[in-house]
């Protein structure tokens, strides 16, 4: 995805607040979903259909993530990390679907490992981007992003 295909909208406070607030609430509600999921399985075996049917939900939970930070409007001073964070969000997805593969393809499963290890410093990073320029607007949220 590219920032400009993005639902683009002014850098007003109203619109900052309001992507804040979709953002806050997108963020809890699919990390709420992928800690449930965590939470049933169990990890022990990683050739276990459990662990291939884990990674597949962690996929899901990506791609639909994904899918729900296309639909909202950015501000136009955000739309370069937003578009950032949603190919994130993809390649994550990618990840998780070949990490259900370990024991089938170690080799493509470890270079999965290895790109969701560095997507995930880098999400933390957009989350840590967007919040500093909704905080230098006025727009604070008590839990953070």
């Amino acid at each position: 995805v590219r920032a400009t295909e993005l639902k683009l909208v002014p850098n007003t406070e109203e619109n900052l607040s309001t992507y804040g607030g979709a953002m806050v609430g997108i963020r809890t509600k699919y990390k709420g979903l992928a800690m449930s999921q965590y939470n049933r399985s169990s990890l022990r075996d990683v050739s276990s259909p459990e662990f291939k049917k884990l990674m597949g939900n962690m996929a899901l939970l990506y791609r639909e993530a994904a899918k729900k930070l296309t639909l909202i409007q950015v501000p136009e001073g955000l739309a370069e990390n937003h578009a950032a964070l949603i190919n994130n969000y993809a390649a994550n997805s990618q990840a998780m679907e070949a990490l259900g593969d370990l024991s089938a393809d170690p080799v493509k499963s470890l270079a999965a490992l290895n790109t969701q290890a560095k997507n995930s410093l880098e999400e933390e990073d957009l989350f840590l981007k967007i919040q500093i320029t909704l905080m230098a607007n006025g727009i604070i949220f008590g839990r953070g992003i």
